[in-house]
């Protein structure tokens, strides 16, 4: 049993109404929409998702890297409502990852971006420890306006190696 699978429910904070409320069970939510999948000739890419906010080229740009992004139609906070939509929005990013890297098997490295709510972030980290021999390295970064100043490796061999964010160049 891996720790933190015993979680039944997430609580976000609403700062709207200040007050915290479980994720509910809807079946009913907006799709988590996806670019295509292009050739890169890159060993390093980024992956931006977002649900609470755009992540855009300007936020992207420090990373001198291909950018992919997963995105609802109009990004809101607490966009994520269901534990259901939680559910899909994590399987769709890591097959989306998977898929990429299928496609660009050089693609050793990613570069994670979330403007998301804390329960994807967790979400995200618990189901990647069942699903790390999908991926490559995962590098997921801090936003700290107006760039991203540090990462943490969340996979492989190198999981928990906090990184000081310069630019990034493929190479």
């Amino acid at each position: 049993k891996h720790r933190g699978s015993d979680i039944r429910y997430y609580l976000e904070f609403n700062k709207a109404t200040q007050e915290y409320s479980k994720l509910n069970n809807d079946k009913k939510f907006p799709e988590l929409q996806r670019p295509a999948i292009n050739a890169v000739e890159a060993t390093e890419i980024v992956v931006a998702v977002s649900t609470t906010a755009i992540i855009n080229e300007t936020n992207t740009k420090q990373f001198k890297l291909p950018v992919f992004s997963l995105s609802l139609a109009e990004p809101k906070d607490n966009a994520v409502f269901s534990k259901r939509q939680l559910d899909a929005y994590i399987n769709e990013t890591i097959t989306f990852i998977s898929e990429v890297c299928k496609k660009n098997s050089q693609v050793k490295r990613v570069h994670l971006l979330l403007a998301t709510q804390a329960c994807f972030a967790y979400a995200f980290g618990k189901s990647l420890v069942l699903m790390q021999n999908r991926v490559p390295q995962i590098v997921s970064y801090h936003f700290t306006a107006p760039s991203y100043k540090v990462g943490i490796t969340i996979n492989g061999s190198s999981a928990g190696q906090i990184e000081k964010v310069k630019e990034v160049e493929n190479g």
